[in-house]
């Protein structure tokens, strides 16, 4: 349904666009690889790895946040260093960003 709705908002765009590029092979290849590898396996994969994953454990950071701040919820050692490595990752590519921003200003 997310796909669908998604795919829908996004139809408009077909006509403000050019799409020329897709009658090329290499159009063609780029479209494919975006396709397939990027989009269809990591899904695939994705789907595959929450069979093994308890419906209670992938809430999101401030659903977790929430309920050990304001409810009272205890976590285990794991999920704290869970909570941190996403913080960590999400600094990272905050950081990431802002540089790319700073040397694209320079310019």
């Amino acid at each position: 349904m997310v796909f669908t709705l998604s795919g829908l908002l996004l139809l408009p765009f077909l006509f403000w666009f050019d799409f020329s590029w897709l009658g090329s092979m290499k159009g063609v290849t780029v479209s494919l690889h975006l396709g397939i590898l990027t989009i269809a396996v990591a899904y695939y994969l994705f789907v595959k790895g929450l069979k093994f994953v308890p419906s209670s454990q992938p809430l999101p950071l401030l659903w977790r946040s929430l309920g050990v701040f304001l409810v009272g919820e205890r976590l285990s050692g794991v999920s704290w260093i869970g909570i941190g490595l996403l913080l960590f990752g999400i600094i990272v590519l905050t950081l990431n960003t802002n540089q790319r921003g700073i040397k694209k200003a320079e310019r």
